[in-house]
């Protein structure tokens, strides 16, 4: 499969010239006019990243300075600026689900999307009580540090960043099996001791804020949790620091082939968007839904006669030879194809 992608990647600077090698005699190509040059500028996956990045950080910066400082029971201009700007990402989120909920749901940031609007409605529905006033801002604060997380998916552009993600995204995926030992460790006092053990520097029943919880204790007053059991989970919390150890070292050696997939992942999701970034995002999908309706169960179909389909697939072929030479050439010119040549030899 990889030397597929690098067949792709490689015939990127050839591969308009020969399809326009292949075009049918009948079809003339027309060069493009000034507004179909600008159209297609800011339609391409590289200038909507680039909008969609700038209106992020626009609406975090909003965000930041109606909780920390135009926070108030009549909403102002700039948290009603908010609310639409949240909608428009909302919207957004909607037409993904429609494209494809599987895919949807299997990428791990369209969960901390979901996660981040579930939170900022839930806040907001808080914010409009006057019980819970408080309560709404503390979850809005707490859905503004989701928000920040999500900045990470930027990363993904770069070469040495993009497949540290994944090493974080496991270390996130390890917490949840971290978290009881913290419970279980992290609750026992210090001093514990079946001697000299007093039961009045702990809590009985945990009510005691100041005081760690005490462990349940057997009729002989030792701990009735059993030490076979610690044993156990802790050799699984070394195993599981081993095998975070592993897929750090399993993604250094494959950064490259990560970071590529990577970006193609990037440029298909900001290639099927909208060109207009949030807020004004929304114009584009009023006209997605008013005016593309009736074309919307249309199927795309691309049927080539007989002779483009040959000469397409005599295209493959010679891109894969190709490549594929490239890649022997390559390897025998390194030092590690010369000594092996050499002690072929």
């Amino acid at each position: 499969m990889f030397y597929k992608v690098g067949i792709y990647l490689h015939c990127v600077g050839v591969g308009p010239r020969c399809v326009q090698r292949i075009e049918p005699t009948n079809r003339r190509l027309k060069p493009l006019g000034c507004w179909s040059r600008l159209v297609s500028l800011y339609s391409s996956p590289q200038v909507k990243f680039y909008w969609n990045i700038v209106f992020y950080f626009a609406f975090l910066l909003l965000f930041a300075v109606v909780l920390t400082t135009d926070f108030q029971a009549t909403p102002s201009a700039g948290e009603l600026l908010l609310y639409i700007c949240l909608f428009s990402l909302v919207c957004e989120e909607v037409r993904q689900v429609r494209d494809g909920t599987r895919m949807y749901i299997k990428d791990l940031w369209n969960i901390l999307d979901v996660l981040s609007i579930l939170l900022f409605v839930i806040g907001f529905a808080f914010r409009l009580t006057s019980e819970l006033f408080y309560a709404g801002k503390i979850l809005l604060c707490i859905d503004f540090v989701v928000f920040c997380l999500r900045l990470m998916a930027i990363f993904t552009i770069s070469r040495t960043l993009g497949p540290k993600i994944i090493i974080v995204k496991k270390m996130v995926r390890g917490l949840y099996t971290n978290v009881p030992y913290l419970i279980i460790f992290g609750n026992f006092p210090t001093d514990i001791d079946k001697i000299q053990f007093d039961i009045n520097s702990c809590s009985t029943n945990g009510t005691d804020p100041l005081k760690p919880k005490c462990p349940v204790l057997n009729e002989d007053q030792t701990p009735a949790f059993p030490e076979w059991l610690t044993i156990i989970m802790l050799c699984v919390y070394f195993l599981d620091a081993d095998v975070v150890f592993f897929t750090f070292q399993v993604v250094q050696d494959n950064t490259d082939i990560i970071w590529k997939f990577q970006r193609y992942e990037l440029i298909k999701e900001y290639h099927s968007r909208p060109a207009a970034p949030p807020p004004f995002i929304i114009l584009s999908h009023l006209y997605l839904v008013l005016c593309r309706r009736p074309i919307v169960c249309k199927e795309f179909k691309n049927e080539l006669d007989q002779t483009e389909e040959e000469e397409l697939l005599t295209w493959e072929a010679l891109m894969k030879d190709r490549y594929l030479l490239s890649t022997q050439q390559e390897q025998s010119q390194s030092m590690e194809g010369r000594i092996l040549d050499t002690a072929q030899k």
